[in-house]
């Protein structure tokens, strides 16, 4: 190697390992904005119906109403969230030693009124009534009342009205976000049809202001500035203490009272031998063995009577089981075109049908299907294109996929009775094609019902009922009910 050489390899190393010294160090911030999943809550969901009349009129139609044709409105909100709408942002850099404050008289005026179905140019006559296709507006407002939220018809950010002073410490940047506090409920809302039953279902938001609200933050790096949220300070509430509750974990630290319990000497021994023990029950045995060898005959009449005896309690105390259950009992099932092919697009329709004695409906509570999209075979944890078309009153939500259950989940909601003997076509689901990169895909389904009517105890035909085995095609044939 000649010297020139060597001279070239020794810079490259230098240069290399002082690019080693000067690495940074692998820190890495993770921020993920997404929108609230919806989760069950045993608050939701709220089942508003409005009135136009105190009764319900006959009908020509059907003889069984369920609303007034023209007049009634029903809404179901089964998500609410709470939300923060900005509108402004005042920001300061602090390169002095000391903090100073951060302050700003505004220029212009912002204004958020109550809305329904996400319009911001629509508003409400909260006084009055508004109505839109059918849609009762004011609705919003008296179910946000109802959940106790202090809802205004109208919220402004004036010109000159002052926000802060809030103290940016020294070397640091502070940011005031100035906004709205809102609540927004998600739903759907029918209008009643001639027939007097509930139609088909269509989005429904409301969006109402609660007020008016600041979000300070304060970051020392421009990387910390980027998150909306992040670092913003808020109002921690605490727990009252619950006094009942620790009674409660005292008494039960503290046992029960044994003080009246008959105490016994741990020296006390009893004055009997193993050997006696041992040849009593020697004895007994004997004696017990002949009794059987001489009853044999008549003990073994005595079982077969008794057998039967017991057979004739079962079946009568099933059938008497079975009759209750009847009383109110709806039972899920499948149907699906013949010409749909497994793994290929097509359509299937949950139908639920009441097998029971009773006509089967209520406003509330909720009568709920859980319905899950599984695997059959195929490439796992992929999902598929699916929609839902609902029918007959009837709404389906899509839950999304669920990694834990490895399922596409829908939550589907019966709104019109079902008399005995006849059923409902609740919702079809049309797949999309089954094929992947990873292979083709095929898919079957469970339902259960999840919410029910008080005296509904039939769990025995809608807890997990699989397509596999409850799926019809269009001329009433077993189906594999693999789709």
């Amino acid at each position: 190697m000649t010297r020139k050489t060597r001279r070239i390899t020794t810079a490259l190393l230098g240069a290399l390992m002082a690019g080693a010294a000067i690495a940074p160090a692998n820190a890495t911030t993770i921020e993920e904005s997404a929108p609230e999943t919806p989760a069950n809550n045993d608050k939701l969901p709220i089942v508003h119906t409005y009135r136009g009349s105190n009764h319900l009129k006959a009908n020509v139609l059907n003889p069984r109403p369920v609303c007034n044709s023209t007049e009634d409105y029903r809404t179901v909100v089964y998500k609410v969230k709470d939300n923060f709408l900005p509108v402004g942002t005042i920001s300061t850099t602090n390169l002095s030693d000391e903090a100073i404050p951060l302050q700003q008289d505004l220029s212009r005026t912002q204004t958020v009124s109550a809305s329904v179905n996400g319009s911001k140019t629509e508003t409400l006559d909260l006084g009055g009534s508004g109505s839109k296709k059918g849609i009762e507006g004011n609705i919003g407002y008296s179910l946000a009342k109802s959940l106790g939220w202090d809802v205004s018809a109208e919220l402004s950010w004036n010109v000159g009205q002052t926000v802060g002073p809030y103290d940016v410490p020294a070397g640091n940047t502070g940011e005031a976000t100035y906004g709205f506090r809102t609540v927004t409920m998600t739903g759907t809302q029918q209008r009643c049809r001639p027939n007097g039953t509930w139609a088909t279902p269509t989005a429904w938001v409301a969006n109402m202001p609660v007020k008016n609200e600041v979000r300070v933050k304060n970051f020392d790096t421009p990387a910390d500035s980027w998150a909306p949220n992040k670092g913003a300070q808020t109002t921690e509430v605490k727990d009252e203490p619950n006094a009942e509750y620790d009674n409660d974990v005292d008494t039960l630290n503290k046992g029960d009272n044994i003080d009246d319990v008959e105490k016994v000497d741990d020296n006390k021994t009893a004055d009997i031998s193993n050997e006696d023990v041992n040849l009593a029950a020697d004895n007994e045995n004997a004696a017990k063995e002949e009794s059987e060898k001489a009853d044999d005959n008549t003990e073994g009449a005595i079982e077969v009577e008794a057998v039967s005896d017991k057979k004739e309690a079962a079946t009568e105390a099933d059938a008497d089981s079975e009759q209750a259950e009847y009383d109110l009992d709806l039972e899920p099932y499948f149907t699906v075109s013949s010409a749909k092919a497994q793994g290929f697009a097509g359509s299937t329709a949950l139908r639920v049908k009441n097998v029971g004695n009773e006509r089967y409906w209520g406003e509330f509570p909720a009568v709920t299907f859980r319905v899950a999209v599984r695997t059959e075979d195929g490439p796992e944890g992929v999902d598929r294109l699916i929609t839902t078309t609902t029918r007959e009153g009837g709404y389906a939500r899509d839950l999304g996929w669920d990694e834990d259950e490895q399922a596409r989940i829908f939550e589907v909601t019966l709104s019109n009775p079902i008399n005995p003997g006849e059923e409902a076509d609740l919702v079809s689901f049309s797949f999309g094609d089954g094929n992947t990169k990873e292979g083709r895909l095929t898919n079957y389904i469970t339902v259960t019902q999840t919410g029910r009517l008080d005296g509904d105890d039939s769990e025995y035909n809608d807890q997990d009922v699989d397509s596999r085995d409850v799926t019809l095609d269009d001329f009433g044939r077993e189906n594999e009910g693999i789709f």
